[in-house]
């Protein structure tokens, strides 16, 4: 990866953080707030799955690198934390304006996220913002929005965790006179999900936090 310069239009409202004293980061690169208050690209971010690191890449995401730092040199960086950017996407992706933007994996490194490489996403997909244009040759515009401009109200909503061992579908069944257990434990493993979903909307909107 390289330093490019993303930014297009728009402010910026650029923060300044330190970089994470192990982390390299490029000029152009997603980068998220560590929990020491440090930034580092989102390829750094933990899960057990990509789908997990995407998640926790989504919930500290700080924005755009606008300088690089080399590991071991814990520089001062500038970051923006919203505007109008330019991102290479996935080859399969057809993003249109308006589209959820998606942190998208690495392609020589499995579940783990690529700092300079974005995606189109279904429903509520974790990532920097929404596409607002495409362009030629594989790359798209997108709005960043990171987590620090986010205005969460109220205390956290936790997810609801589902023990029923029912199986979620988009239809509540009627349990009829003899209220069969697995009837009911499907309708209330149906009912969590939306619940869940909902949230990450919300969430995503930053009119809750999680």
């Amino acid at each position: 990866m390289s330093n490019v310069m993303r930014w297009r239009w728009g402010d910026s409202n650029p923060a300044q953080f330190v970089a994470a004293a192990d982390a390299v980061i490029q000029s152009g690169d997603l980068v998220l707030l560590n929990s020491n208050g440090n930034v580092e690209p989102i390829s750094d971010a933990a899960g057990s799955d990509l789908n997990e690191a995407r998640t926790n890449a989504w919930k500290r995401f700080a924005g755009v690198a606008m300088q690089p730092s080399k590991a071991g040199e814990s520089n001062l960086l500038r970051v923006a934390t919203q505007g109008v950017f330019e991102f290479p996407i996935e080859a399969a992706s057809t993003p249109k304006p308006g589209d959820y933007a998606c942190f998208a994996e690495m392609a020589d490194v499995s579940d783990t996220l690529d700092p300079q490489l974005l995606k189109s996403g279904d429903a509520v997909a974790y990532g920097p913002g929404t596409f607002v244009g495409s362009l030629d040759e594989g790359s798209a515009l997108v709005r960043i929005f990171s987590f620090l401009e986010r205005q969460l109200s109220g205390e956290a909503i936790t997810p609801v965790t589902d023990a029923t061992t029912g199986t979620a579908s988009d239809t509540l069944a009627y349990a009829g006179a003899t209220y069969p257990q697995s009837t009911i434990n499907d309708n209330f493993s149906s009912l969590g999900e939306k619940v869940n979903t909902i949230l990450d909307a919300l969430a995503y909107a930053g009119i809750v936090s999680q």
